[in-house]
C-alpha cells in the first residue's frame, strides 16, 4: 500500500481469517458480554471476503473449532449472517454450542450477568473447550495461578511466594467441593 512513499515502511497486518478468529475468540471469555463485539465479526463476515475452509483449518489446529462455531451461532441468531458451510458441520455435531450460545445470548442481550468466579463461570470456559488437553490446562491454571483475592487473603513474604499456588488450591477447594460460587 504504501511501499513507493519516502518514509513509510510496511506493516504486516493479520489476513481476514486471522482477524475473525481473534475477534471470535477475544468476547468469549467474558462471555460475550457486549454486543458490539459481535457486531464487530458480523461486519468483517460481511465486508470481507473470507476463506471459510482456510479458517476452519487453523481454528481445528488450534483447539478454537468450538469458540468460533459459536460466534458463528450468535451471528446466524441475531443478525441473520448466513452460517459458514465449514463451520456448520461443527454445530450439527456438537450439542455444546447451542447451550454456550443460548448462554452467550442471554448475556450479549443484557438480560443476564455472570459472576466471574463462579463455578458455573468455570464450568462453561471448560465446555468451550473441545480438546481434553485444553480442559486439562484451563483447569490447571485456574487451580495453580494465584490472583488479587489469593494474595490479599494471606499475605507471604517474598520468599514464600511460590506457596501462593498452594494457597490458591485450599481457598478454591471448599468451593468447588460444596459446588457454591
Amino acid at each position: 500500500c504504501c511501499a513507493g512513499v519516502a518514509g513509510v515502511s510496511s506493516v504486516p497486518t493479520l489476513s481476514p481469517e486471522e482477524r475473525l478468529l481473534v475477534l471470535g475468540v477475544h468476547p468469549a471469555k467474558p462471555v460475550w458480554s457486549r454486543l458490539s463485539w459481535l457486531c464487530e465479526i458480523a461486519e468483517t463476515m460481511k465486508s470481507q471476503p473470507i476463506d471459510y475452509i482456510s479458517m476452519s483449518r487453523i481454528a481445528e489446529e488450534l483447539g478454537i473449532e468450538r469458540i468460533v462455531a459459536v460466534n458463528f451461532e450468535l451471528q446466524n441468531q441475531l443478525f441473520g449472517v448466513p452460517y459458514p458451510v465449514p463451520f456448520r458441520r461443527n454445530t450439527e455435531n456438537d450439542p455444546e454450542i447451542e447451550y454456550i450460545a443460548g448462554t452467550a445470548r442471554r448475556m450479549s442481550m443484557g438480560s443476564s450477568d455472570y459472576d466471574f468466579q463462579s463455578i458455573d463461570y468455570f464450568r462453561l470456559m471448560v465446555r468451550l473447550r473441545e480438546r481434553f488437553r485444553d480442559r486439562f490446562w484451563f483447569l490447571a491454571r485456574l487451580l495453580f495461578t494465584p490472583c488479587v483475592r489469593d494474595w490479599s487473603t494471606v499475605r507471604l513474604p517474598g520468599s514464600l511466594f511460590p506457596l501462593s499456588r498452594g494457597i490458591r488450591v485450599f481457598r478454591l477447594l471448599p468451593r468447588f467441593l460444596a459446588g457454591a460460587p
